[in-house]
């Protein structure tokens, strides 16, 4: 084996090149030389991986080579599923796939080891990777089951992408939620106009005005991020000023019900910068800082909205006195993860999307006991 290196979960021990040779020959000898297992292996439309007990890959069916688009096997050898698909928490340099924190709750891992761990039975998980090289979240459902050869254990580890699949489940519950939310809203807001007193009138038609761009706002988010998902988006680069854009948020999103009972102010700090970028798409981000921040702030909170320029680049962030959990902070980028209950995961996702694939931008964030939470998205200037 090769030296140890840290862990903060999983063992970071590796099996040795030569290890790994001589267990890709002895599974080869056992199964892949059967032509009726071979056959088995590479008609199936999952991803087939035999695991050795350091969870590092020993063989595998023609479906993986064919997505890695290899001739064979030999560039897979070795690696751990993390590294094979390019998960981001999956870095060698550090201990590999199953060593970070992340790792805790990543769902392939899990399986890998409770399947270790009982010697029977199959073990299915899901779990969301984010690619290191495209920055694209791809969904898997996992299933792991132990065996034995000439005594050394093994794990047949098998991986099917849902990606598609829930990207449509998804992006259908969260449309049919907000929109059905807003035009309730509408539709309660037209029936006052048509009860009420002519005094009342303009107040209510104010109110229904902001709720049908609302409606509008959230259908063209969703077909921004459809588009974007499937690399069909194009950004309308022109002139954008910076101020001028968050004050436009400030005055949008203090009437929405989230701010209720809560403080929505613009650091005196900011001033107006211009650069070019899609002030669409950039009020799309931003607006989801504000959203979240609010969402997170309890009654009587404040959220400070400000703009400044940094190393070149013209930042946004949004700051709010709640904590984000641990466990919440170390996926928050993951397509599928929200605190909002299921199928609500698009926001911090969809912010980093549009911003690093599409505006050669950056979403990061700050949370700390004491200091609260902080947004920042950077573009460059």
């Amino acid at each position: 084996m090769t030296g140890k290196k840290p862990s903060k979960f999983a063992s970071a021990e590796r099996s040795s090149a030569d290890q790994i040779a001589a267990e890709h020959k002895s599974v080869s000898q056992h199964i892949l030389k059967d032509p009726f297992a071979r056959k088995m292996m590479d008609l199936v439309m999952e991803i087939v991986m035999v695991l050795d007990k350091n969870r590092q890959v020993v063989a595998c069916n023609q479906a993986l080579c064919n997505l890695l688009e290899s001739k064979d096997d030999k560039g897979i050898l070795g690696k751990r599923v993390g590294e094979v698909f390019h998960c981001i928490h999956a870095d060698p340099e550090t201990g590999g796939c199953g060593t970070g924190e992340s790792c805790k709750l990543c769902g392939a891992v899990l399986a890998m080891l409770a399947a270790q761990a009982q010697d029977k039975g199959t073990y299915s998980e899901k779990c969301t990777i984010i690619q290191s090289n495209t920055g694209d979240a791809i969904e898997l459902a996992v299933s792991a089951s132990a065996f034995d050869i000439d005594g050394e254990s093994y794990t047949l580890f098998v991986v099917l992408d849902i990606s598609d699949q829930k990207r449509r489940k998804e992006m259908e519950h969260i449309f049919f939620h907000d929109v059905l939310n807003i035009s309730g809203m509408i539709k309660g807001l037209s029936e006052m106009l048509k009860k009420g007193n002519e005094e009342s009138f303009p107040v209510v038609a104010e109110h229904i005005v902001i709720a049908t761009h609302r409606l509008i706002s959230e259908i063209e988010m969703q077909r921004s991020l459809s588009l974007a998902e499937n690399g069909e988006l194009e950004p309308n680069i022109v002139p954008v000023y910076s101020l001028e854009l968050i004050q436009n948020l400030v005055d949008t999103y203090v009437s929405y019900h989230v701010a209720e009972g809560k403080k929505l102010v613009i650091d005196s700090s900011s001033k107006d910068h211009e650069f070019e970028s899609d002030p669409v798409l950039l009020s799309r981000i931003v607006g989801n800082m504000i959203k979240n921040a609010l969402e997170a702030s309890e009654e009587g909170g404040v959220v400070t909205i400000g703009c400044r320029k940094r190393d070149g680049s013209v930042e946004f962030w949004v700051h709010n006195d709640s904590v984000i959990p641990k466990a919440a902070r170390i996926q928050i980028f993951k397509r599928s993860f929200t605190t909002k209950g299921s199928d609500r995961g698009f926001g911090t996702y969809g912010m980093k999307l549009l911003s690093e694939r599409y505006l050669k931008g950056k979403v990061d964030f700050e949370s700390a006991r004491g200091k609260g939470t902080t947004f920042y998205a950077r573009y460059p200037a």
